[in-house]
């Protein structure tokens, strides 16, 4: 979040180019961003499974790279205590985490993929965060729309009122251990408002689906109702690229085609899977951060937090323009 480029690096591959470890120092506001690409639900069963790792499916993760990614940790906080003269030596909270991101890799989990998202297997993916990584915090982004869908209502629906129960039912250990706090980043329903803007625009979807947007019904009644209209663009896709879930000309294009493997871009997505970070990154960072400073800053605990937690998705995971103070700060949160 907010690392130049040249302080960004990659510490092994998953394949080809493909990023596997990654490690970002010298973040805005200080601290230090990491990525881990995991082709499954992140479970604890799967460690040490070299015949799951990415690019197969599986979920299969290595300690020697959980390991390699806390030893440059440790390395880069240890270059920049030395830098700022401010101490010398590390303590074991230098290879730890504050926050884990759960990112779920919808496309590379077996059918039924909505089966995955069981409270069994989240609760095991918050504790994997804190055995793994230390994380007190876990934020769970709900599973935007993409190509890898057969069913928007049996698949989306499902899985993102399944990831959004668990997170509000969580209860922390009471003994202060593990993760405290669990979070819900709605990125599903920044995804659907990119998606019907585009097929409205290319008269996919009837204007009228745009109204759900501006109405009273609660973020769980909209995302029900725009499936509705989504749900029938996923008949129309290119003859592009892969060749199970190809690609939905209204979630991938600008321009609207009826055939081929080809299209115009639209500039949010350059697949109907992967974002355009150019013209996304600002509005998932601001939830990002906004969330992060509801428990970190604020210090919120049972229904602020969730009220906080609210209000950034309102703010950010919409195409609402978002309100700043004086301070260049999101009023009021």
């Amino acid at each position: 979040m907010g690392a130049t480029i040249h302080k960004r690096k990659v510490l092994k591959y998953a394949w080809r180019k493909h990023e596997g470890v990654h490690l970002a120092t010298d973040a805005r506001g200080g601290g230090m961003v990491a990525g881990y690409r995991i082709t499954g639900m992140f479970q604890n069963k799967q460690k040490n499974n070299k015949f799951q790792l990415a690019p197969v499916p599986g979920g299969g993760w290595m300690q020697e790279h959980v390991d390699l990614l806390k030893e440059a940790l440790v390395n880069a906080t240890r270059t920049k205590t030395r830098l700022n003269d401010s101490g010398s030596g590390n303590n074991a909270s230098d290879s730890e985490f504050d926050v884990v991101i759960l990112q779920f890799p919808y496309g590379w989990l077996e059918r039924p993929k909505e089966e995955a998202f069981n409270p069994i297997s989240l609760k095991e993916a918050v504790d994997t965060s804190h055995r793994v990584f230390g994380a007190k915090t876990v934020i769970m982004q709900t599973v935007p729309m993409q190509n890898n869908y057969e069913n928007l209502h049996r698949e989306l629906i499902y899985v993102n009122n399944a990831i959004e129960d668990f997170v509000k039912a969580y209860q922390p250990p009471a003994d202060g251990s593990g993760v405290q706090s669990v979070l819900l980043m709605d990125l599903a329903f920044l995804s659907m408002n990119l998606f019907v803007h585009n097929a409205v625009g290319m008269d996919m979807v009837p204007s009228k689906a745009l109204d759900i947007l501006d109405s009273s019904d609660s973020l769980r009644e909209k995302e029900g109702k725009l499936v509705d209209y989504l749900n029938k663009t996923l008949e129309q896709r290119l003859d592009c690229c892969n060749p199970e879930y190809k690609e939905v000309v209204a979630f991938s294009c600008g321009v609207p085609v009826k055939s081929g493997k080809y299209c115009q871009r639209n500039m949010y997505s350059f697949d109907g899977m992967h974002w355009c970070m150019n013209s996304t990154s600002g509005r998932i960072h601001g939830a990002l951060g906004c969330l992060l400073r509801c428990e970190y800053d604020h210090k919120f605990k049972g229904q602020e937090l969730r009220d906080c937690e609210h209000k950034c998705n309102s703010a950010y995971m919409t195409l609402n323009p978002v309100q700043f103070d004086q301070g260049n700060v999101l009023h009021n949160y």
